[in-house]
């Protein structure tokens, strides 16, 4: 217990620090909430931390809290929403939220991970993580047999999750042709047995970026859509999903990507983006991307 708390602390520092300069207030909160859920004997803990924090950071005047694109981030209203209602579920932003004309394609936060009861109900066989550290599965499910795939990434508009695109969206397209087997007998007719069959989830640490930047990048592989239009199908199902910038121009270039007629082709625009990439601070990203809305 003793070294679990001090790899907790450092980590709410570390995420803390982080926070300060990249003006992401949740990820604070939810590093907090982390800490007192963990220390603490009330399991509610954790929950009541978070919504506390949450609420507290609406009042911080960071006004690079701001969109990167034209869809809004969630106002203090919706954030309040949760303490009065005991989550944001009726507002289309719940804990485990479906995906919209995808099948049963499920999205979310770490925090939804870890409540089980949701897990099971919505029948999540398999799982693909997007986070920067494990987010110890067979601790918490040692009952289910849940296929995991995990992508080591943080959510920093540096960081090249475009290298991970194809191995996450065929995994996905996998796993969601699996649930649909599963789901259907040999006559084409649904199983009488419930269930569903299955479902995948997909999850970062807020069920915001990272996570919302590989369900997009799965749409428009799937359907060929282009980024802004399978971030709107994305949106409807929950609003909070909002890739970092960095991620948004890695979007553009897989949209390139899943144009090419070959393998050749492909490789090739994803060599010349890795070659002439910026990199740079938060608010040098903040910069470029007000220059290139204006």
């Amino acid at each position: 217990m003793y070294y679990e708390l001090c790899y907790l602390t450092l980590h709410v520092i570390s995420r803390t620090w982080r926070a300060i300069n990249d003006y992401d207030l949740e990820k604070w909160a939810f590093a907090v909430a982390l800490f007192c859920g963990a220390t603490s004997n009330d399991p509610e803990a954790g929950p009541r931390h978070f919504a506390t924090f949450w609420v507290h950071s609406t009042t911080m005047s960071f006004h690079h809290l701001s969109t990167y694109n034209n869809f809004s981030q969630p106002t203090s209203s919706l954030r309040m929403s949760y303490l009065i209602h005991g989550s944001t579920s009726h507002t289309g932003m719940g804990w485990v939220d479906q995906v919209p004309r995808s099948g049963k394609l499920f999205i979310g936060g770490l925090y939804a991970l870890y409540q089980t009861d949701l897990i099971r109900a919505a029948g999540i066989t398999h799982v693909l993580s997007v986070i920067d550290y494990d987010p110890a599965l067979k601790e918490r499910f040692p009952d289910l047999q849940l296929e995991h795939l995990h992508i080591r990434a943080d959510d920093h508009p540096n960081e090249n999750l475009l290298q991970h695109f194809e191995e996450s969206v065929k995994y996905v397209d996998g796993a969601l042709k699996e649930v649909d087997q599963e789901r259907w007998n040999g006559e084409g007719q649904e199983k009488e047995s419930g269930g569903g069959g299955g479902g995948v989830f997909v999850h970062c640490a807020m069920g915001k970026s990272r996570s919302a930047t590989l369900v997009v990048a799965y749409l428009m592989w799937k359907y060929k859509l282009d980024a802004p239009t399978a971030l709107a199908q994305l949106v409807e199902g929950r609003p909070v999903c909002c890739p970092n910038p960095g991620f948004q121009e890695q979007l553009k270039v897989w949209e390139k990507m899943c144009q090419s007629e070959t393998e050749d082709e492909k490789k090739k625009i994803y060599e010349e983006w890795e070659r002439t990439r910026f990199t740079g601070e938060y608010w040098e990203w903040d910069q470029r991307s007000l220059k290139a809305n204006l």
